[in-house]
Protein backbone atom coordinates (compact mmCIF):
# COMPACT_ATOMS: atom_id res chain seq x y z
CA UNK A 1 0.00 0.00 0.00
CA UNK A 2 1.27 3.29 -0.41
CA UNK A 3 1.80 5.59 2.21
CA UNK A 4 2.47 9.40 2.52
CA UNK A 5 3.55 10.32 6.12
CA UNK A 6 3.58 14.02 7.71
CA UNK A 7 6.99 14.71 6.85
CA UNK A 8 5.93 13.73 3.10
CA UNK A 9 2.67 16.46 3.75
CA UNK A 10 4.94 19.16 4.96
CA UNK A 11 6.27 19.84 1.10
CA UNK A 12 2.49 21.47 0.64
CA UNK A 13 4.26 24.74 2.55
CA UNK A 14 6.26 25.63 0.06
CA UNK A 15 3.90 25.25 -3.02
CA UNK A 16 3.75 28.71 -4.63
CA UNK A 17 0.88 30.96 -3.75
CA UNK A 18 0.78 32.26 -7.25
CA UNK A 19 -2.24 30.59 -9.74
CA UNK A 20 -0.29 31.45 -12.75
CA UNK A 21 2.41 28.95 -11.47
CA UNK A 22 0.28 25.95 -12.24
CA UNK A 23 1.63 22.84 -11.30
CA UNK A 24 3.63 25.03 -8.69
CA UNK A 25 0.68 25.48 -6.86
CA UNK A 26 0.54 21.79 -6.40
CA UNK A 27 1.81 18.71 -4.75
CA UNK A 28 3.21 16.32 -6.92
CA UNK A 29 3.28 12.95 -5.75
CA UNK A 30 6.01 11.28 -7.81
CA UNK A 31 6.34 7.34 -9.27
CA UNK A 32 8.34 6.02 -6.59
CA UNK A 33 6.55 7.45 -3.56
CA UNK A 34 8.35 10.92 -2.96
CA UNK A 35 6.29 14.30 -2.63
CA UNK A 36 7.47 17.03 -4.13
CA UNK A 37 6.55 20.76 -3.90
CA UNK A 38 7.98 24.29 -4.87
CA UNK A 39 7.47 28.01 -5.71
CA UNK A 40 10.57 28.70 -8.81
CA UNK A 41 12.72 29.59 -6.28
CA UNK A 42 12.60 26.77 -3.78
CA UNK A 43 11.29 23.50 -3.39
CA UNK A 44 11.15 20.78 -1.25
CA UNK A 45 11.63 16.53 -1.72
CA UNK A 46 10.23 13.93 0.83
CA UNK A 47 11.68 10.27 0.02
CA UNK A 48 9.02 7.42 -0.09
CA UNK A 49 7.99 5.94 2.64
CA UNK A 50 8.94 2.06 3.29
CA UNK A 51 5.61 0.67 3.22
CA UNK A 52 6.85 -2.59 4.83
CA UNK A 53 8.14 -1.26 7.69
CA UNK A 54 4.75 -0.22 8.62
CA UNK A 55 1.90 -2.00 9.75
CA UNK A 56 -0.90 0.31 8.61
CA UNK A 57 -4.15 -1.15 8.52
CA UNK A 58 -6.29 -2.17 5.46
CA UNK A 59 -8.05 0.60 4.00
CA UNK A 60 -8.13 -0.06 0.48
CA UNK A 61 -6.90 -2.01 -2.40
CA UNK A 62 -3.08 -1.34 -3.61
CA UNK A 63 -3.26 1.58 -5.95
CA UNK A 64 -0.50 2.06 -8.60
CA UNK A 65 0.83 6.07 -9.71
CA UNK A 66 0.91 7.11 -13.04
CA UNK A 67 4.81 6.41 -14.65
CA UNK A 68 4.65 10.30 -14.45
CA UNK A 69 3.13 10.74 -11.11
CA UNK A 70 0.30 13.27 -10.30
CA UNK A 71 -0.20 16.51 -9.17
CA UNK A 72 -3.16 17.65 -6.31
CA UNK A 73 -4.39 20.07 -4.99
CA UNK A 74 -2.68 21.55 -2.05
CA UNK A 75 -5.59 22.13 0.22
CA UNK A 76 -6.13 17.99 -0.42
CA UNK A 77 -2.75 17.08 1.21
CA UNK A 78 -3.45 19.56 4.12
CA UNK A 79 -6.32 18.21 5.12
CA UNK A 80 -4.44 14.74 4.74
CA UNK A 81 -2.17 16.16 7.22
CA UNK A 82 -4.93 17.21 9.40
CA UNK A 83 -6.76 13.78 9.08
CA UNK A 84 -3.84 12.09 10.61
CA UNK A 85 -4.33 11.61 14.29
CA UNK A 86 -2.39 12.88 17.16
CA UNK A 87 1.09 12.08 18.18
CA UNK A 88 -0.12 10.09 21.33
CA UNK A 89 -1.79 7.92 18.62
CA UNK A 90 0.36 4.45 17.62
CA UNK A 91 2.87 5.51 14.87
CA UNK A 92 1.66 2.79 12.84
CA UNK A 93 -1.27 5.89 12.27
CA UNK A 94 1.05 8.79 11.35
CA UNK A 95 0.66 8.09 7.59
CA UNK A 96 -1.93 8.34 5.28
CA UNK A 97 -2.62 5.60 2.46
CA UNK A 98 -3.43 6.04 -1.13
CA UNK A 99 -6.76 4.80 -1.99
CA UNK A 100 -7.28 6.19 -5.01
CA UNK A 101 -6.01 7.45 -8.44
CA UNK A 102 -7.82 7.60 -11.68
CA UNK A 103 -9.07 10.15 -13.63
CA UNK A 104 -12.10 11.18 -11.29
CA UNK A 105 -10.11 11.22 -8.22
CA UNK A 106 -6.99 10.84 -5.49
CA UNK A 107 -7.28 10.26 -2.62
CA UNK A 108 -5.90 9.82 0.34
CA UNK A 109 -6.91 8.37 3.80
CA UNK A 110 -6.36 8.56 7.55
CA UNK A 111 -6.89 5.94 10.54
CA UNK A 112 -7.10 6.00 13.72
CA UNK A 113 -7.89 2.18 14.01
CA UNK A 114 -11.53 2.28 14.27
CA UNK A 115 -12.93 5.15 11.51
CA UNK A 116 -11.24 6.03 8.63
CA UNK A 117 -11.20 9.83 7.05
CA UNK A 118 -10.70 10.26 3.27
CA UNK A 119 -10.19 13.37 1.00
CA UNK A 120 -9.71 13.30 -2.65
CA UNK A 121 -10.08 15.31 -5.52
CA UNK A 122 -9.35 15.26 -9.56
CA UNK A 123 -6.11 15.34 -9.86
CA UNK A 124 -4.12 18.89 -11.71
CA UNK A 125 -4.80 18.26 -15.29
CA UNK A 126 -0.87 19.77 -15.19
CA UNK A 127 2.60 18.52 -16.15
CA UNK A 128 5.15 18.79 -13.12
CA UNK A 129 8.60 19.70 -14.04
CA UNK A 130 11.18 17.72 -13.64
CA UNK A 131 12.53 17.88 -10.32
CA UNK A 132 15.39 15.46 -10.59
CA UNK A 133 16.96 17.29 -13.36
CA UNK A 134 16.82 20.63 -10.94
CA UNK A 135 18.20 18.39 -8.28
CA UNK A 136 21.11 17.11 -9.95
CA UNK A 137 22.14 20.60 -11.83
CA UNK A 138 22.40 21.90 -7.95
CA UNK A 139 23.92 19.09 -6.97
CA UNK A 140 26.99 19.25 -9.74
CA UNK A 141 27.26 22.69 -8.11
CA UNK A 142 27.15 22.49 -4.79
CA UNK A 143 30.94 21.35 -4.29
CA UNK A 144 32.58 24.63 -3.27
CA UNK A 145 32.11 24.14 0.66
CA UNK A 146 29.51 22.39 3.12
CA UNK A 147 28.32 22.83 6.45
CA UNK A 148 26.31 20.85 9.08
CA UNK A 149 23.78 23.33 11.41
CA UNK A 150 21.46 22.98 13.99
CA UNK A 151 17.98 23.22 12.22
CA UNK A 152 16.32 24.95 15.45
CA UNK A 153 19.34 27.43 15.48
CA UNK A 154 19.53 28.03 11.83
CA UNK A 155 15.57 28.75 11.76
CA UNK A 156 15.71 30.79 14.80
CA UNK A 157 18.45 33.09 13.43
CA UNK A 158 16.08 33.08 10.12
CA UNK A 159 13.17 33.99 11.75
CA UNK A 160 14.96 36.81 13.64
CA UNK A 161 16.79 38.01 10.82
CA UNK A 162 13.54 38.01 8.74
CA UNK A 163 11.86 40.11 11.09
CA UNK A 164 14.68 42.95 11.65
CA UNK A 165 15.16 42.92 7.84
CA UNK A 166 11.35 43.32 7.07
CA UNK A 167 10.02 45.99 4.74
CA UNK A 168 7.47 47.20 2.16
CA UNK A 169 9.85 47.42 -0.53
CA UNK A 170 8.49 44.19 -1.83
CA UNK A 171 10.96 41.17 -3.10
CA UNK A 172 14.32 42.78 -2.92
CA UNK A 173 14.26 42.70 0.66
CA UNK A 174 14.04 38.68 0.61
CA UNK A 175 17.18 38.45 0.09
CA UNK A 176 19.97 36.79 2.42
CA UNK A 177 23.67 36.14 1.97
CA UNK A 178 25.30 33.28 2.56
CA UNK A 179 29.01 32.49 3.44
CA UNK A 180 30.52 29.19 4.75
CA UNK A 181 33.81 27.81 4.35
CA UNK A 182 35.31 24.42 5.56
CA UNK A 183 32.71 21.94 7.24
CA UNK A 184 34.57 23.34 10.78
CA UNK A 185 33.44 27.40 9.96
CA UNK A 186 30.34 28.74 11.22
CA UNK A 187 27.63 30.32 8.26
CA UNK A 188 27.88 34.17 7.57
CA UNK A 189 24.18 35.22 7.22
CA UNK A 190 23.51 38.80 5.96
CA UNK A 191 20.30 40.48 4.96
CA UNK A 192 19.17 44.25 4.66
CA UNK A 193 15.98 46.59 5.92
CA UNK A 194 15.29 48.69 2.90
CA UNK A 195 13.39 51.23 4.85
CA UNK A 196 15.93 51.77 8.03
CA UNK A 197 18.98 51.16 6.01
CA UNK A 198 20.59 49.04 8.69
CA UNK A 199 22.68 45.86 7.71
CA UNK A 200 21.28 42.34 9.92
CA UNK A 201 24.43 40.15 10.29
CA UNK A 202 23.49 36.53 11.53
CA UNK A 203 26.18 33.44 12.03
CA UNK A 204 24.86 29.41 12.16
CA UNK A 205 27.88 27.96 14.60
CA UNK A 206 28.53 24.75 13.04
CA UNK A 207 28.00 21.08 14.26
CA UNK A 208 30.64 19.03 15.27
CA UNK A 209 29.99 15.94 13.34
CA UNK A 210 33.55 14.55 14.04
CA UNK A 211 34.14 13.99 10.29
CA UNK A 212 31.26 12.29 9.22
CA UNK A 213 28.70 12.92 6.71
CA UNK A 214 25.06 12.65 5.77
CA UNK A 215 25.91 10.20 2.33
CA UNK A 216 23.27 9.70 -0.23
CA UNK A 217 21.08 6.50 0.50
CA UNK A 218 19.98 4.62 -2.46
CA UNK A 219 16.56 6.47 -2.74
CA UNK A 220 19.24 9.69 -3.27
CA UNK A 221 21.37 7.69 -5.35
CA UNK A 222 18.50 7.16 -7.77
CA UNK A 223 17.38 10.83 -7.76
CA UNK A 224 21.00 12.40 -8.41
CA UNK A 225 21.34 9.82 -11.03
CA UNK A 226 24.52 8.08 -9.22
CA UNK A 227 22.38 4.53 -9.11
CA UNK A 228 22.88 4.47 -13.09
CA UNK A 229 25.88 6.37 -13.86
CA UNK A 230 27.79 3.34 -11.72
CA UNK A 231 25.70 1.04 -12.99
CA UNK A 232 27.35 2.02 -16.18
CA UNK A 233 30.60 2.57 -15.12
CA UNK A 234 29.99 -1.19 -14.11
CA UNK A 235 29.31 -2.38 -17.25
CA UNK A 236 31.47 -0.54 -19.48
CA UNK A 237 34.60 -2.03 -16.79
CA UNK A 238 32.61 -5.84 -17.68
CA UNK A 239 32.85 -5.20 -21.32
CA UNK A 240 36.51 -3.82 -21.74
CA UNK A 241 37.37 -7.22 -19.93
CA UNK A 242 35.23 -9.51 -21.57
CA UNK A 243 36.34 -7.86 -24.74
CA UNK A 244 40.36 -8.19 -23.72
CA UNK A 245 39.64 -11.80 -22.89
Amino acid sequence: MRLYSKANLEVAKVVSQNPVDGALTGVHLAADGATVAGNGRTFMVVAPVDGEKVPFPFVGEEVNLPAMGVTIEKEIADTAYKNIPRQGKTPTYQHVALTRCDDAKVELTATDGRKEQRVGAPALDVEYPDYKAVLRNVERSAKVGRVCVSRKHLLTILEAMDKASSSASGEVDELLYIDFGKETDAMLLRSENFITGQRIIGVAAPMNTRGNWLEYDRWENTVFGKLVKTIKKIIKQLNQHVTKG
